[in-house]
């Protein structure tokens, strides 16, 4: 008797903790115009952030969980400063790397060094993220 495996992905949202002002940065680009229904589900997550700073949505591979983060992600990305995707399934350290960069080109004076930078980008990255004024969405995808 074979056993069937019920996989579980995931995503998770990150949330910044002000008022967006400034420059948006974002690397969600695309509208999901064949996306429809789930408003109430949008809304609610945008009620959660309310209360949460982390939302974690879940269930069976297929169902659009990264559909419906994407147009979530999308339809509110003007209310963020940075709003920026990562994919779980490629190199973490490289994509911290590229969101490094370009925090460092967009908000120099926000940032520390740039040897950091090139030493750990998972910490350039982080000391941003918590030390900012700015808001911003963070998604890890898969």
């Amino acid at each position: 008797m074979a056993m069937l495996k019920k996989f579980i992905a995931s995503i998770f949202f990150l949330i910044g903790p002000t008022l967006a002002h400034g420059a948006n940065l974002s690397n969600i680009y695309m509208s999901l115009e064949n996306f429809v229904g789930r408003e109430r589900s949008l809304d609610d997550v945008e009620k959660n952030f309310n209360s949460q700073k982390t939302i974690a949505i879940t269930g069976p591979i297929g169902i659009g969980k990264t559909q419906f983060v994407r147009k979530y992600a999308y339809i509110n990305r003007k209310k963020y400063n940075l709003t920026w995707w990562l994919d779980s399934e490629r190199p973490l350290l490289e994509q911290y790397r590229e969101l490094g960069t370009i925090l460092l080109k967009e908000f120099p004076q926000d940032c520390l060094r740039k040897g950091v930078l090139e030493e750990s980008p998972i910490l350039f990255v982080n000391h941003y993220l918590k030390t900012t004024k700015k808001k911003w969405l963070l998604i890890f995808d898969n």
